[in-house]
């Protein structure tokens, strides 16, 4: 398992354990991606992991070009990627490029992954210009068994070429797989040794609810209970309850509580927020939730408590569209295709328009454009600020990114920030490092249909040939410029192989033509 998916994975599942914000913050933060939302929005359920995919694919490109516009139609490359895979196909070796401006080169970084047995070793290396090769900055080792999860951090010391022990925690689940115990450490290097630092236990009812969390500090010799957080749950398990309590010298005094109320008929879910002080619990926000007859969120509806009218505000509220799509084999959740954010004006008593972003989906329910505007209160009139473009190939695995901003409130005014190209296909845009022609050359789009441009960083002359698999040459050509399309139309769906070369050294290129 690579460390991006693993790390991430423990880190949200305790997360949400840990705190009911979380969950709140998740569902307001719709702005990008909403994702469907059960009526309980804190009972388990698979579709909440069904984004997953889309990122997971990403992930697993073999190669990521990044150009970075330095005018709207002048780009250069800012960013190579490149992930190996192991028999398992997971990644054991990513490794990033990114150019320097100031001093004009290449400044690398590598993350080198090691599998034995449930251990799981990660190297992190800088490159070190003046020696010529990678020179390590850390390590985390990772054990993962089945009712245990560990992560340790080593810093690296050049002088004496060692690692050092920085930070641990450890996992512990119970026989159903939820947290059980959770415990961090601080390495001591004077004694050499790992101290405690905090620990939080979890308890549970019998249908595996968390009904408890009691989280310590470790004070010298002995552990000191700092916080604790108690659930309430309905006879359907749906979440009623929620008490936060904060500890001063092992002493809790109530923080803060929430209270959940779930309309099954009208699908609306209902938050409140309630502080703790002057010894007793007073109002402060409400928060609603309307869901639509397939389960999706629809509406966020925000209030205040105001005491001295004794009466709930508005604040803000966000309302969401959808768009129906068929789902693919793969699981992949319809996103909404519309977020519209708006503050409530207490002046003249209406809602006035904040921020709204729109998502293009494909028939899939992929997303192929996404861009956000936001209200200009004194011209009263919407500014486009930035959108997202999307390409997905056959295989519906992304295979370009491109980022447009505009300073302008029209939308013909998009420019081009940066584009990503993602390459599936073993292309390695690191081999032969020593070439610089391969540090200047990048081919791209991959698979491709009418053109392949082969984009020069400095440009020189250059040679290209084309062949098919049968090794039939079918264009032969030489290139000088920055920006040089190949015209591929009239070729067969299939594999080609492009061949560019200089004076000194060649490098050769799989394309996909569909």
């Amino acid at each position: 398992m690579s460390l991006i998916k693993l790390i991430s994975l423990k880190k949200n599942l305790l997360i949400m354990k840990n705190s009911v914000i979380f969950i709140i913050v998740l569902l307001i933060s719709t702005s990008l991606f909403s994702q469907p939302v059960k009526i309980n929005p804190y009972s388990k359920s698979e579709d909440l992991k069904s984004g997953l995919t889309i990122s997971q694919d990403i992930l697993q490109a073999d190669s990521i070009i990044t150009f970075q516009f330095i005018s709207p139609t002048d780009s250069f490359i800012n960013k190579k990627e490149y992930n190996t895979f192991d028999e398992q196909n997971q990644i054991n070796r990513y490794e990033s490029w990114t150019w320097n401006n100031n001093s004009e080169s290449w400044r690398k970084y590598a993350g080198i992954q090691q599998q034995i047995g449930d251990t799981t070793i990660i190297t992190y290396n800088n490159w070190d210009a003046d020696s010529g090769v990678f020179i390590p900055t850390g390590k985390a080792k990772l054990i993962e068994q089945d009712q245990y999860f560990g992560y340790y951090y080593f810093y690296y010391m050049p002088s004496n070429q060692t690692f050092i022990g920085q930070s641990k925690n450890e996992e512990w689940f119970n026989s159903e797989g939820n947290d059980s115990l959770y415990i961090e450490y601080n390495f001591n290097s004077g004694l050499n040794q790992w101290d405690n630092k905090s620990k939080t236990e979890y308890k549970y009812d019998t249908l595996q609810n968390l009904t408890e969390e009691n989280g310590f500090g470790w004070k010298d010799t002995y552990w000191e209970l700092n916080r604790r957080t108690e659930n309430g749950y309905d006879t359907l398990g749906n979440l009623t309850f929620t008490i936060h309590y904060m500890g001063i010298f092992g002493i809790l005094n109530n923080s803060t509580r929430y209270l959940f109320t779930f309309d099954s008929l009208n699908n609306r879910v209902n938050i409140r927020l309630f502080l703790f002080n002057n010894n007793q619990w007073n109002n402060e926000r409400n928060t609603s939730y309307q869901f639509d007859d397939m389960n999706r969120n629809i509406l966020i509806l925000e209030e205040k408590w105001n005491a001295n009218d004794n009466e709930w505000n508005n604040e803000r509220k966000i309302l969401m569209e959808y768009e129906d799509v068929e789902k693919s084999a793969k699981k992949i959740t319809a996103l909404s295709t519309k977020n519209s954010f708006f503050n409530w004006n207490s002046t003249s008593q209406e809602w006035i328009p904040d921020y709204e972003s729109t998502n293009v989906l494909n028939e899939i329910g992929l997303s192929e454009e996404w861009w956000g505007k936001s209200w200009e209160t004194n011209s009263e009139t919407w500014r486009n600020f930035y959108k997202y473009s999307y390409n997905w190939n056959i295989e519906n695995r992304l295979m370009l990114l491109q980022v447009n901003s505009t300073k302008n409130s029209e939308a013909e005014d998009w420019n081009a920030n940066s584009k990503k190209y993602y390459y599936y296909n073993g292309i390695n845009v690191f081999q032969s490092v020593s070439s610089e022609l391969l540090k200047t050359v990048v081919l791209f789009p991959n698979p491709a249909t009418d053109f392949v441009n082969v984009m020069q960083q400095t440009p020189k002359n250059i040679n290209l040939k084309v062949f098919n698999l049968s090794g039939q040459l079918l264009v032969q050509s030489k290139l000088s410029g920055t920006n040089n399309p190949v015209n591929i139309s009239s070729f067969n769906k299939g594999t080609y192989i492009f061949i560019v070369s200089d004076d000194t050294t060649s490098q050769s290129f799989k394309i996909m033509k569909f």
